[in-house]
């Protein structure tokens, strides 16, 4: 029998293979290239082992049988650029098959089961470091790398049976979950020093800007628009869940400002459901309470522009009002107040600069682009006093003004407001107007020379 440097001994009840002498390496090989053999390692339980299957060119674990590395409190060590499992895998695979070189499928046979997922757990206790993860997964392309579908850093994925889910459980292609700790503390609006957040999301390496440019925030697809749905009827909303409440989030069809719609694609509004609703509440004294607020300045020469513009086409014969703007202000019945109440305010702050053009505070037009038709009444200013109680318009009716002249506007000759001798014919009816809180009377006469 050949000379061999390896040994083999018993001893406490082990069987031991060493090595004896030095020379030439060493080994033990079972079987021959080519040929094979099944060798198995069983373990402490019954049906857990450990084999080399020769046939299937596999190393299988059976039955309670794992693999570890290592265990808590006797962890295995290892250092930057020399991770302690390491897999490298080259596949020349043309099918539309997945080509997979790790693979773990994991089943659930026990009801009432929590778990059944692959865990990576990192741990740190130290300070430093620019970056720390669980988990890191990268899709690289080499120059000549592209695919003709989708291809994704991390992919995650989750299949629901065709059946009824019940109810009690909730069902996410992905989970993200900040676990904060007693302690935990981070600085509060502070996105470029300590900050906590669900998602980080970050461009580098884009030397060309093409993602910058090109790129979008996330792709959404496979949803069908309709009422109640994940995305809206007109497409313009996305319903998400905050708590126990549904909510949505607005998609501009506008870049780089706020746009629903578009002239060629308009949203469609049912009634009794606007598009944009704003329902507010303010507690504070002493302050303007506003819920809406819209800041523009022009700051060309020559510019033209308005704050807010409406526009309301009518396209067919409409019912029996319509207006581009609507202002209701409504009072309960212990609500006034000590200034002025309007619906609508409309004011202009001059300066020493406005030495040409015209001001007003409020502009009526009507306007004719072509024939018109002047209808059943055509007026710059429509007014009536209107509701459903009696009482309260005969109050109005007695006590109201048409127009109010506010303690501003003074007794000037030949000015806004001048006053002088009662003319003839005396008029035949009069318009009560306030001005300074003194009444005064717009004279009505029934002839349009009345003073001839």
């Amino acid at each position: 029998m050949p000379v061999t440097l390896v040994k083999s001994k018993w001893s406490s009840g082990n069987l031991i293979f060493h090595k004896v002498g030095s020379g030439a390496t060493t080994g033990i090989t079972f079987g021959e290239d080519g040929t094979g053999l099944d060798i198995k390692f069983f373990g402490d339980t019954a049906s857990a082992y450990m084999l080399w299957d020769q046939s299937a060119d596999s190393l299988v674990f059976a039955g309670g049988a794992k693999m570890a590395y290592g265990a808590s409190g006797t962890e295995l060590s290892y250092t930057a650029g020399s991770p302690i499992f390491t897999l490298y895998a080259t596949s020349s695979n043309s099918t539309s098959t997945n080509a997979e070189p790790f693979y773990v499928y994991s089943i659930m046979s026990a009801a009432n089961g929590y778990g059944g997922r692959s865990r990576f757990h990192a741990y740190k206790n130290v300070t430093g470091g620019t970056n720390f993860m669980g988990l890191k997964s990268y899709a690289e392309f080499g120059s000549a790398g592209r695919i003709a579908g989708l291809a994704a850093g991390f992919c995650s994925e989750i299949k629901v049976a065709n059946a009824n889910l019940g109810s009690g459980g909730g069902y996410a292609g992905i989970e993200i979950e900040y676990v904060a700790g007693g302690a935990s503390t981070v600085t509060a609006g502070n996105p470029a020093g300590n900050y906590a957040t669900w998602m980080f999301l970050g461009n580098s390496g884009d030397a060309n800007g093409d993602f910058d440019d090109n790129g979008f925030f996330f792709s959404a697809q496979g949803l069908t628009a309709g009422a109640t749905k994940l995305l809206s009827t007109n497409s313009q909303t996305l319903k998400v869940a905050i708590g126990a409440n549904t909510r949505y989030l607005v998609m501009s069809q506008t870049e780089n400002g706020f746009g629903l719609g578009t002239s060629v694609s308009t949203v469609t509004v049912t009634a009794g459901t606007p598009i944009v609703s704003v329902y507010s509440t303010c507690a504070s004294t002493g302050t303007d309470g506003t819920p809406v607020y819209i800041s523009h300045t022009l700051s060309a020469a020559g510019g033209v522009g308005v704050g807010l513009q409406t526009n309301v086409g009518v396209t067919l014969a409409g019912g029996n009002y319509v207006a581009a703007l609507y202002g209701v202000l409504t009072f309960a019945t212990a609500g006034r107040i000590t200034g002025i109440a309007s619906g609508v305010v409309g004011e202009v702050v001059l300066s020493a600069g406005t030495t040409q053009g015209t001001y007003c505070g409020l502009n009526s037009e009507l306007v004719a682009n072509s024939e018109v038709s002047s209808g059943s009444i055509t007026a710059f200013f429509y007014c009536n006093i209107a509701g459903s109680n009696t009482t309260g318009k005969t109050t109005l009716n007695t006590n109201g003004y048409l127009l109010y002249l506010g303690a501003g506007v003074a007794d000037t000759a030949s000015g806004l407001f001048d006053t002088f001798s009662e003319i003839t014919p005396k008029a035949i009816a009069s318009l009560r107007i306030s001005i300074g809180g003194v009444p005064y009377y717009i004279p009505i006469h029934d002839e349009a020379d009345f003073a001839d």
